[in-house]
């Protein structure tokens, strides 16, 4: 491409040189043509036949240089092909392996960041229920609530514990009710 720009540039400045001679042989035979000579002095032509015919030669040496860059860039326009073939390869190599790496770490983060959130979503749905169950305690006994919190307040871990023993009293309480209904009802039957 570059090639091509500077054959342009030097096509570019011979013809501006060719311009330039063309408009100085214009004005002289402008000059020539107004002016005109007395019949009885002869006119010297040799200088102007000199003159005409340097620059006849200039335009062939011009001609020259403007052609050759144009017939090479004709021969250069002519060898492009007028379709490129283009191939088409599908396979990993060394380049696409940081990418396959990163895709499969940005995978593993998203399943996690998923998991998690629906972790969350899930936990804060069961504190919600739980806050919801503990206001309707509130409404009905205001001060179960109130021992509740100035209880967990003073010793949260003895509380939590307390809260574990009765649970634990509680479930044996009522297998023991559940034997004594199954006894009593084999008893009747």
């Amino acid at each position: 491409m570059k090639e091509h720009n500077e054959q342009l540039d030097l096509i570019e400045e011979a013809l501006q040189q060719l311009i330039q001679r063309l408009a100085a042989i214009e004005e002289k035979l402008n000059r020539l043509t107004d002016t005109k000579p007395p019949e009885q002095a002869s006119i010297d032509t040799e200088p102007l036949q000199s003159e005409l015919q340097e620059t006849r030669q200039d335009f062939k040496q011009l001609g020259e240089k403007i052609l050759a860059p144009i017939r090479q860039l004709n021969e250069r326009v002519a060898g492009i092909p007028t379709r490129m073939p283009v191939e088409h390869h599908h396979h990993f190599n060394e380049r696409s392996k940081g990418f396959i790496i990163g895709a499969f770490i940005l995978l593993i983060v998203t399943a996690g960041s998923s998991g998690l959130s629906l972790s969350l979503w899930s936990e804060n749905r069961s504190l919600h229920s739980q806050e919801v169950k503990y206001g309707l305690v509130g409404l009905v006994s205001p001060w179960a609530v109130h021992w509740a919190d100035t209880a967990y307040a003073r010793d949260p871990e003895g509380v939590l514990q307390a809260t574990k023993d009765a649970i634990k009293k509680r479930d044996i309480m009522e297998r023991q009710q559940k034997t004594i209904h199954k006894k009593a009802k084999r008893a009747n039957d």
